[in-house]
């Protein structure tokens, strides 16, 4: 029989999952000595919140959530009363727990610029996040396509997904209190005319 440390991927079926007791040694009624070892445990060892677990906190903190795709819980930004979007603000289930933001700009915004142009404009609106603590993970060029012509491209957005891991749930709910209060999108260039 698989051991809890080998985890759910080697469970062939139901009968082979360990017992509840098993996996969950750390139970409080599982008597003092058992509560004094768990207090100890490492925190790989720690039981981790779920994406649910995550959403119910969010909505509890006063955010609004947009979705959970996998681990990750979208924050919603409300644009109107009746309307909400992706905030480019995630929290990621897991040990440690992450606060993940996406910095963009749109090819559309910036006509007539390279690639390398409109990243740098990413990397200054990311500036105060890398400033709080929060570091690159990923930089992606993603095309917007038409949804009714998969080979027409309507747009394509340059992102930069920066992430910061939090060792509690409080704290990760302060980072995404942060996230939000920052701008994530680059706005047009102004037109100066003489």
């Amino acid at each position: 029989m698989p051991t809890p440390e080998e985890g759910p991927s080697s469970w062939k079926s139901l009968d082979a999952m360990p017992s509840f007791r098993e996996y969950f040694r750390c139970s409080p009624f599982s008597g003092v000595g058992a509560l004094a070892l768990c207090l100890r445990a490492k925190p790989s060892e720690m039981p981790t919140h779920t994406p649910l677990d995550l959403k119910k906190a969010l909505t509890q903190a006063g955010f609004s959530v947009f979705r959970t795709q996998g681990s990750e819980v979208i924050v919603a930004e409300r644009v109107r009363e009746n309307l909400i979007m992706d905030s480019g603000v995630r929290i990621r289930a897991g040990a440690p727990l992450a606060v993940r933001v996406v910095f963009r700009a749109q090819r559309g915004d910036f006509l007539g610029e390279d690639d390398n142009n409109i990243f740098d404009r990413v990397n200054r609106l990311a500036e105060p996040a890398r400033a709080g603590g929060f570091t690159e993970v990923e930089r992606n060029i993603t095309p917007v396509v038409d949804p009714g012509d998969s080979a027409r491209t309507l747009d394509t957005f340059y992102e930069i997904t920066l992430a910061k891991d939090a060792p509690d749930l409080d704290k990760a709910l302060d980072e995404v209190r942060f996230a939000m209060g920052l701008d994530k999108i680059a706005s047009r260039k102004l037109s100066v005319r003489p």
